[in-house]
């Protein structure tokens, strides 16, 4: 559970920082990986596959996963979420009066 917590402050220290990894968890495990386990781009792919069987690298369901955790209590919402977010709330007054 501490690696878990560990990994939600981590991604959530991203999400603060990089809008685009707010949607695209893609772009939030690249960053993640990069700033925290100092996987380079020149990384050969047989070291990333052992160091993640290893169990050194969070999975990239468990990066997606805290993210949406911490999005959930509205935190870092992404552009589109926000956007749609902002729709409903036009759509629902215009519909009210």
């Amino acid at each position: 559970m501490k690696l878990l917590r560990t990994t939600i402050e981590k991604v959530e220290c991203i999400l603060k920082e990089s809008k685009p990894a707010r949607d695209s968890d893609k772009v939030l495990w690249a960053i993640y990986v990069y700033k925290y386990l100092n996987v380079r781009p020149d990384t050969r792919m047989d070291e990333l596959v052992s160091m993640i069987l290893d169990g050194n690298v969070p999975t990239f369901e468990t990066i997606s996963r805290a993210r949406r955790k911490i999005q959930e209590k509205g935190k870092y919402a992404g552009s589109r979420k926000k956007e749609r977010k902002d729709l409903e709330k036009y759509f629902a007054s215009y519909f009210a009066s």
